[in-house]
């Protein structure tokens, strides 16, 4: 915000929350504190802008002041308002709508296929799960997941201790291609998805000996 809009604001801030009794009762500063931090701002920045970068820290400092107030008197308008666009008016500020996606995140994945490319190449493919979904796949090399590993809050904990390489690969392509793999050893092939909304819980691994 400007400097010139910021005094604005709290002008109208100044002539709003404490002159709407009800429904603001109880302030949670004096009018005349109030009062005290827009004066101080302005005079604090007149003299920074005449005077120099010497009286800079002050302004500075009443600008922090002014802003603080602001946000203590804004807390006890939300607290009060409850989501009331009116209300929410009455304490001088602009009331902003905010929307939730009613997008859910996206299902487990299954493993379609898993297949053999060139020497030391895997191939993969899950299913379909719609529009803006990213697919993760996890490979294990040698041995499978420690039984109960899952997506937690969209992210996996690899356990210390593990012997095995785990290789991963994430874009919007449901198909996989892993290289430079060991011939004869099997690998573990589980998928995730993810969206705006979240992320999935891992597929059930499909597996097979690398050529």
């Amino acid at each position: 915000m400007k400097i010139q809009a910021r005094g604005i604001f709290a002008s109208g801030v100044l002539e709003s929350y404490f002159k709407n009794k009800p429904p603001f009762t109880a302030p949670v500063m004096q009018e005349a504190d109030f009062k005290n931090l827009l004066k101080n701002y302005h005079s604090t920045y007149s003299d920074y802008a005449n005077g120099g970068k010497l009286n800079k820290g002050e302004w500075i400092q009443a600008q922090k002041a002014l802003i603080q107030g602001l946000d203590d008197i804004a807390d006890d308008v939300d607290e009060i308002a409850k989501g009331d666009e009116n209300v929410v008016e009455k304490g001088g500020f602009q009331s902003i709508k905010t929307f939730r996606s009613d997008k859910a995140e996206p299902a487990t994945p299954i493993v379609e296929w898993i297949g053999r490319g060139a020497d030391g190449q895997l191939l993969t493919r899950c299913n379909m799960l719609g529009q803006d979904v990213y697919y993760g796949c996890i490979l294990t090399e040698g041995e499978p997941l420690p039984q109960g590993m899952q997506m937690q809050n969209g992210c996996i904990k690899i356990l210390q201790g593990l012997t095995f390489a785990i290789y991963l690969e994430e874009n919007k392509s449901r198909k996989k291609s892993f290289i430079h793999l060991t011939s004869g050893t099997r690998y573990y092939a589980y998928f995730f998805a993810r969206n705006s909304a979240g992320v999935s819980s891992l597929s059930e691994p499909r597996s097979i000996i690398c050529g």
